[in-house]
């Protein structure tokens, strides 16, 4: 870090403590938001604080400073502008929103295609794409559980994204209706897709509904992901599911009552992403009240 060279704004993420670097240049704060603000920390984030410090302590020792990593420090308030990625009509009720508080909607654009993934859909069958994201995917007996639900679903094409750290080959004998991958372009297979099995994450929540304006089944396993899902199910967007008490039925349930009720779906679907649509085109007017 330079403190001599002079600038206007510090930006920082909203996992990161950017209060902390602004002692060294005391300048107002942006952050931009990629989660919802509720309040004090969470335990869990409490627990992961500990085996993140050591990355931070040379930091911290170098410009005396109390740098944290992965603490939401945004919560309390000390950033003068906070940007946050989502709508206001999708952002859960929170007594800590203030006008320092801009919705500018989801930042995310297509991506080009991925000509080394090849997959033929069949149109005469409906397709399920199923991913947990890229952090909290190591989850064997869920994948099992999915190949119980839908392996004998013949009118049904399944693809199943579990990340890299995973054997394929450990899952068993596979259906011929379930394609396991180790990697997945996402938007690519959203494009094609009918429903989407996901573990709720903002990124993909942002795809699911604003670029493909597909049901969704959410299957939170950490942090934000349980709040996303709350709102995907108030909204009729899709399907909270308890991660921790799913089995095959469910699973196969959930798809089919989406499949029975498409239209009641599509209407909280379209909901939804007007509001991204819609915070998106703000966007000009609340960067140039900000930086006026």
């Amino acid at each position: 870090i330079n403190s001599e060279e002079k600038f206007d704004y510090l930006l920082y993420d909203s996992f990161f403590d950017g209060n902390e670097i602004n002692k060294i240049f005391k300048i107002p704060n942006i952050v931009a938001v990629y989660v919802f603000p509720v309040g004090e920390m969470t335990p869990l984030v409490k627990n992961k604080l500990s085996f993140r410090m050591l990355s931070i302590n040379p930091i911290n020792k170098k410009y005396n400073l109390n740098l944290r990593d992965f603490i939401i420090i945004h919560y309390k308030g000390e950033a003068k502008y906070k940007l946050m990625l989502t709508s206001k009509l999708f952002h859960v009720e929170s007594k800590i929103i203030d006008d320092s508080f801009y919705f500018i909607g989801p930042s995310i654009e297509e991506r080009p295609t991925d000509k080394s993934f090849i997959f033929q859909k069949d149109e005469n069958k409906k397709l399920i794409y199923i991913s947990l994201g890229t952090i909290f995917n190591k989850c064997t007996e869920f994948y099992k559980k999915c190949i119980e639900a839908f392996g004998n679903l013949k009118e049904f094409q399944i693809i199943i994204s579990i990340g890299k750290s995973l054997n394929i080959k450990d899952l068993g004998e596979l259906p011929k209706n379930i394609y396991f991958y180790n990697y997945v372009p996402q938007l690519q297979v959203l494009k094609i897709a009918d429903i989407f099995i996901t573990h709720g994450g903002i990124n993909s929540i942002n795809e699911g509904i604003l670029l493909n304006k597909l049901p969704l089944i959410v299957v939170p396993q950490e942090l934000d992901q349980f709040d996303n899902a709350k709102q995907i199910e108030k909204f009729g967007a899709g399907i909270a599911l308890d991660g921790k008490n799913i089995n095959q039925e469910i699973l196969k349930n959930s798809v089919f009552e989406i499949l029975k009720n498409e239209n009641k779906y599509k209407i909280g679907i379209e909901t939804i992403a007007k509001s991204f649509k819609e915070a998106r085109e703000e966007r000009k007017k609340i960067y140039e009240q900000i930086f006026a």
